[in-house]
């Protein structure tokens, strides 16, 4: 399989760092984080109108700080969720390229630019049934990283509607709005673009779809 671009150097950073392909990703390795940081509380409303969104479904949103530590986290199901959580993604775990390899966290933290990954385009082996989708925000006053909103799901339920969805997190204006703990509208083409990627899971969990949100 061709790798992109943006990729392959992911994969050139991570094998640099000495990262095996065949490593493993310790659940229990977590560090403390701040519960009530400004980017958690501010981020809780999106997380949980996003929850909503896609009750029911085989995703999840993860929410990571400047440092790609894991604060906070969204599953349409429980069971997807504790699949999620043996591999590491749970809070206070730290997503690096040097620990985790290629995976939207770091990676979009590490280029400040909406990545996709999907299936055999993670490093890790561990990770290569999934797809993720992530995003920096960006702190509107200090044009400083604030952090990387996720979505998660199967590689075979991955839809690339999905980025746009993830990436209207990325405007200034809901940067701003995060920032300063309001509610984030998204654009109603990014909204569709949610109920759109997300119907093709609804479809394998027997739901009846996400509910729509104007609201994120």
């Amino acid at each position: 399989m061709a790798l992109r671009p943006e990729i392959v150097s992911s994969w050139r950073r991570t094998a640099s760092a000495g990262l095996d392909p065949g490593a493993t990703v310790d659940p229990e390795d977590v560090a403390y984080y701040d519960h009530g940081s400004r980017l958690r509380r501010a981020a809780a409303p999106v997380l949980d109108a996003v929850a909503e969104h896609l009750a029911g479904t085989r995703y999840g949103v993860v929410l990571a700080d400047p440092d790609s530590c894991i604060v906070d986290a969204r599953f349409g199901q429980s069971e997807f969720e504790a699949r999620l959580a043996a591999l590491g993604a749970v809070p206070g775990k730290t997503f690096t390229e040097a620990t985790t390899g290629t995976n939207s966290i770091p990676t979009a933290g590490e280029t400040q630019r909406g990545v996709a990954v999907h299936g055999e385009e993670h490093y890790l082996e561990v990770f290569k049934r999934f797809a993720c989708f992530g995003a920096p925000i960006r702190d509107p006053i200090t044009r400083r990283h604030a952090g990387v909103p996720d979505i998660t799901c199967f590689a075979e339920d991955g839809a690339p509607l999905l980025r746009p969805f993830l990436s209207s997190t990325r405007s200034p204006n809901t940067a701003r709005r995060v920032t300063s703990r309001s509610p984030i509208c998204l654009p109603a083409t990014a909204s569709s673009a949610g109920q759109a990627s997300s119907a093709r899971c609804d479809k394998r969990s027997g739901t009846d779809g996400p509910r729509s949100h104007g609201v994120l």
